[in-house]
């Protein structure tokens, strides 16, 4: 598996979000106590790590041999899709604060381009001959709805939040040996589900910064099955997940 924190995009953003979050817990310029009660907007850059988890079984009727064979192809149409990219996101929102404690919720459209391919080859441990798999998902973007609770600190906000997301996918497989070939290609929009937590400080004039995490899974995407072209009663199921850790910052207008 491929280390997902290791890219430039996200050395990036971990570096700034410590800065941020260090410049503002040390800042001096404005302790006034912030009234957090309002509605808000803003955008954020960021980076994105995304895996996707196909689960392929052999299906072994004629052609396959049911043990041999799907011991090969099984492992090699099941290899983690992931990768790591830049994105960038719209949100609003609006909160209320009772005492230290603010109550919101939040909107948020991010825009990543995921599309990542593993790719597999090999030769039968039955009979000698060669074969090839590949895979690739794709997903431009993401939307999310999420209640959030915060402890509010004169200019600073400390939050948790959780709520659902949503996206479009993308899963394309295919298979080839000298004798057999198939291939699926498929898209589909489901409901997943997202956890984060996140700090923003307030400057002056209703503008703030923010830094934020977010962890989105989206299960059971696809289920769905490719049969080879001759052999029909032979082929493959598909079941695929996708996870993300989303790191971001932002600039923050409260109305």
């Amino acid at each position: 598996m491929k280390n997902q924190f290791s890219s430039p995009a996200f050395r990036m953003t971990k570096s700034l979000s410590f800065i941020l979050i260090l410049y503002c817990l040390t800042a001096t310029c404005a302790l006034a106590d912030s009234d957090w009660t309002g509605f808000y907007a803003g955008a954020s850059i960021g980076a994105l790590s995304g895996e996707a988890n196909p689960s392929v079984v052999t299906i072994a009727d004629s052609y396959f041999t049911p043990i041999r064979d799907a011991a090969q192809l099984d492992p090699a149409a099941s290899q983690e899709i992931d990768g790591q990219n830049m994105s960038g996101s719209l949100f609003f929102g609006g909160d209320y604060q009772i005492n230290s404690v603010v109550l919101g919720l939040e909107a948020t459209i991010m825009y990543s381009s995921f599309s990542e391919e593993e790719s597999f080859s090999d030769i039968y441990d039955t009979n000698g001959d060669p074969f090839s798999l590949s895979s690739t998902f794709e997903t431009d973007w993401m939307m999310s709805l999420a209640p959030r609770v915060g402890y509010a600190y004169k200019n600073s906000l400390f939050y948790v939040m959780g709520g659902v997301a949503l996206s479009k996918f993308s899963y394309e497989f295919s298979f080839k040996d000298p004798v057999e070939q198939t291939r699926l290609d498929e898209s589909e929009t489901s409901w997943g589900w997202t956890v984060g937590a996140g700090y923003e400080y307030q400057i002056s004039d209703g503008w703030g910064v923010k830094a934020e995490y977010a962890y989105y899974k989206f299960d059971d995407i696809f289920d769905v099955s490719s049969r080879l072209a001759t052999n029909t009663l032979d082929g493959f199921n598909h079941k695929v997940d996708f996870q993300a850790d989303s790191f971001r910052l932002g600039l923050v207008k409260r109305f």
